[in-house]
């Protein structure tokens, strides 16, 4: 074959159609990953949808805790939360589900205790930076967990879980709770050091210039305490947590004591709904609250 006027190698025909075919398949597998990598993003935070008798509710759930996150939308996709009671309900301060023994359990049964058989690890953010989004304002989707005293790693219940309603905090209450927090870690630390330098502190009171000793070791004690507390971290609201706090509301002494996953982002109305109904001594619904179904949206 001929083309203008010289003669063609036939490796080129051959050349051209497999650099064709090939483009085409990279460009395929690129539209593919891309499309792959876009599903993943959409699925980062999932959107879980839970209809209640008293209507629907929608969470996100954060990349940031993404072992809750997995774990949760494994339970949804189970059908793990379907027939659940919404068991426990406390006026302006939180709602609470997720306990299997809920289901059936007869008006008297106490419930709250249950699981799915497995606790998992925290995922707490221990130091809230300004761009933090677990802290506990009103719609924060929070994992229950046993006490401290039963459990010191604030390991999270595997399948209960609480959505925060609270009330708003004026700057200056929320200025009255950094206080308290560094007093109560400065009573501490001050208890610590008084024990320490007890058989010092019983030799002054034995002296006739007591008084004087007793003031020196309190004034270095004081100094020791004061370094100590500094180098520690206290409590300090973000901006963020302050906008929150201030505006929509939330509980705040829960920060960085529970793991925060998620938060609602459609239905909130419906969360205040359940946070009217009237309750027994347990803070069970005197009627009962059910999730009917919950799922995963696409």
């Amino acid at each position: 074959m001929q083309h203008k006027g010289r003669r063609v190698p036939p490796l080129f025909f051959f050349t051209q159609n497999f650099i064709m075919r090939h483009y085409f398949c990279i460009l395929t597998f690129a539209a593919a990953a891309l499309l792959l990598t876009s599903c993943a993003k959409t699925q980062e935070e999932p959107l879980v949808e839970f209809q209640t008798t008293l209507g629907n509710f929608t969470v996100k759930l954060y990349k940031e805790t993404p072992a809750h996150r997995d774990n949760f939308v494994k339970l949804v996709n189970d059908g793990f939360y379907d027939g659940l009671l919404i068991h426990r309900v406390e006026k302006d301060y939180m709602m609470q589900t997720g306990d299997p023994g809920s289901k059936n359990a007869s008006i008297n049964r106490a419930i709250g205790t249950g699981g799915p058989g497995y606790d998992l690890e925290p995922e707490i953010d221990t130091i809230i930076s300004d761009s933090s989004r677990l802290f506990n304002k009103r719609g924060a989707l929070t994992a229950a967990r046993m006490p401290d005293h039963l459990n010191p790693k604030k390991m999270s219940n595997g399948s209960q879980f609480y959505i925060i309603v609270g009330q708003t905090f004026t700057q200056q209450q929320l200025d009255t709770l950094e206080m308290m927090d560094r007093n109560s870690k400065l009573d501490i630390i001050w208890q610590k050091l008084i024990m320490a330098n007890r058989d010092k502190i019983d030799a002054c009171n034995r002296r006739d210039d007591a008084e004087k000793r007793l003031q020196f070791i309190q004034d270095s004690l004081t100094q020791v305490a004061s370094d100590i507390i500094n180098s520690r971290k206290t409590l300090k609201f973000t901006k963020a947590q302050r906008d929150a706090y201030t505006t929509v509301g939330g509980i705040p002494a829960l920060d960085k004591e529970y793991t925060v996953f998620g938060e609602v982002v459609k239905g909130m109305d419906v969360i205040m709904k359940i946070n009217d109904v009237k309750v027994n001594r347990l803070y069970r619904p005197t009627e009962d609250v059910r999730i009917i179904k919950a799922k995963v949206l696409k």
